[in-house]
């Protein structure tokens, strides 16, 4: 860890914050791909192997109160809406995201806020939190997993309302099979798992006990469909060189950096709201406890990094309302590799396919993966790398 920390601290006297550098290279987001896509089909599931990270169960340590795959074999995902304000860091920092599957960073305002939606699938902890609202590509996301999604609230804006998207989608947002839980409505039925913790103020104080929704509330018989990316084992020859990844949303607090890791093979991430100090981003735990002190966790670490580009619309600088649907570039960082390629979803009910510039579906190293949907027509985003 600390010829990790003397190298970010060179890296960042080299660049001098976000700027451009030689060495670095810009991503052209709108540059034309003609990728002759192979027709996607569902991967196979392996015995005792994660569809969402490719890791073996077996090899998991779950601790108490723990629900998930691991812990008792049901194909269960949960997505948890979570507080990412002033980027997530310090007492804003989220609680249990070490043991996130998958990670989705998306626009919240037009001027670069984000907002997170972490999808636990192997192991679900007791808690999770801060949770906050969703928008209308978090319902979306939800519905590509067929997910249980638990948020505090949402948009009802005309064109961005989470109500009528997910009523579109054919759910009663009061029966417990829609597998959408929302904090502030009260309902009997998951109110009791939806809970304000003491030490932190509003709104950063909401969490969910995720374990519990997981084997009480959601139905036994439920299990979700086929999700399963493909992983390998081997690292990637192709592409260039990518040991630093620079995620530029335009507002400062919510810039990030990812640097890579070859001993651990996974990148960290740290946030950059004062680019010559960035920050390790950490989970915080315990919290939600009365008497226990906020204590930073475990850094949160990446197998796999992509950025899904997307047009994206805003009714209102508050509300956006981005195409996920079709086809658009990506980028994928994985192995200390930049690798491009194209990302397509055919409707609202199938899964997003990742493609090479070769048409086959990327395959993954084991572990964590970092989906970041960014909203490349918007002047002052980028993406860049050395």
């Amino acid at each position: 860890m600390v010829k990790k920390i003397v190298s970010l601290i060179l890296t960042v006297i080299l660049l001098a914050g976000m700027s451009s550098a030689l060495g670095e290279t810009l991503v052209d987001a709108a540059e034309v791909r003609s990728v002759l896509k192979s027709p996607a089909k569902e991967n196979p599931i392996f015995e005792g192997v994660s569809p969402t990270t490719g890791l073996d169960l077996a090899d998991y340590e779950i601790p108490d109160g723990f629900a998930g795959l691991a812990a008792t074999g049901r194909y269960t995902p949960v997505i948890v809406q979570i507080d990412n304000s002033e980027g997530g860091i310090g007492n804003r920092a989220p609680w249990n995201a070490t043991y996130a599957d998958i990670i989705y960073e998306t626009p919240l305002y037009y001027a670069g806020t984000t907002r997170l939606s972490m999808l636990f699938s192997d192991l679900i902890p007791e808690y999770v939190g801060p949770a906050r609202s969703a928008r209308v590509n978090h319902v979306w996301i939800k519905e590509e997993w067929k997910a249980a999604l638990c948020f505090w609230g949402g948009q009802k804006y005309t064109k961005t309302s989470i109500t009528e998207a997910m009523r579109a989608l054919g759910y009663d947002l009061k029966d417990p099979a829609s597998l959408l839980f929302d904090g502030t409505t009260g309902a009997k039925a998951w109110n009791p798992y939806c809970k304000h913790t003491p030490v932190m103020k509003t709104p950063h104080n909401a969490y969910f006990m995720t374990a519990a929704l997981a084997t009480q509330i959601i139905p036994a018989d439920y299990q979700a469909p086929n999700h399963a990316y493909q992983f390998t084992d081997v690292l990637p020859e192709d592409g260039d060189e990518a040991e630093v990844i620079y995620v530029n949303w335009g507002s400062k607090d919510y810039n990030s950096m990812l640097e890579y890791d070859e001993d651990e093979n996974v990148y960290y991430r740290y946030m950059m709201g004062d680019p010559q100090q960035p920050q390790l981003y950490v989970e915080i735990a315990p919290v939600p406890f009365k008497g226990d002190k906020i204590i930073p966790g475990d850094p949160i670490t990446f197998s796999n990094v992509i950025v899904q580009f997307m047009e994206m619309k805003y009714p209102r600088s508050d509300a956006p309302l981005p195409t996920v649907t079709g086809t658009n570039n990506a980028e994928y960082f994985m192995g200390g590799k930049h690798i491009k390629g194209v990302w397509n979803r055919e409707t609202l009910q199938d899964r997003t396919v990742f493609y090479d510039m070769n048409g086959n579906e990327i395959q993954l190293q084991r572990g964590r993966t970092l989906i970041i949907m960014m909203d490349y027509t918007i002047k002052g985003r980028s993406l860049s790398y050395e």
